[in-house]
Order: structure tokens, then C-alpha cells, then sequence
């Protein structure tokens, strides 16, 4: 999607980030999780949100 919409520079730094997002969601809740990216040019967000009451301490 970021390269059609013209940014291809942002596809691997959001394959990251998202990655390491889910990762993390995965490792401290057993739930189900959901990805959102939100592209409000110039800034994308990416977000990832688990079913775990509480925040995971590290």
C-alpha cells in the first residue's frame, strides 16, 4: 500500500516497526491482536493492540 500511495521509502521501516510491534503483543498475551496503519501525509502510524488487561513490564 505505501508504495502505491507513493512512498516505497516507508515500506521497509514499517515492516519493522510492525514486526517488532506484533512480536511483542504475541510474546505477552496468548490473545488475539490487531494491526492498524494510518497514513495522514507526511506521517505514517502504525499501531498494534492485544487483549491483555494490563501492560507488559520488561
Amino acid at each position: 500500500m505505501l508504495a502505491a500511495h507513493g512512498v516505497p521509502e516507508l515500506v521497509e521501516r514499517a515492516e519493522l516497526l510492525t514486526s517488532e510491534l506484533a512480536t511483542n503483543s504475541v510474546r505477552y498475551d496468548k490473545g488475539s491482536a490487531s494491526v492498524r496503519l494510518r497514513w495522514a501525509h507526511p506521517v505514517l502510524r502504525v499501531s498494534v493492540s492485544d487483549t491483555a488487561p494490563f501492560l507488559a513490564r520488561r
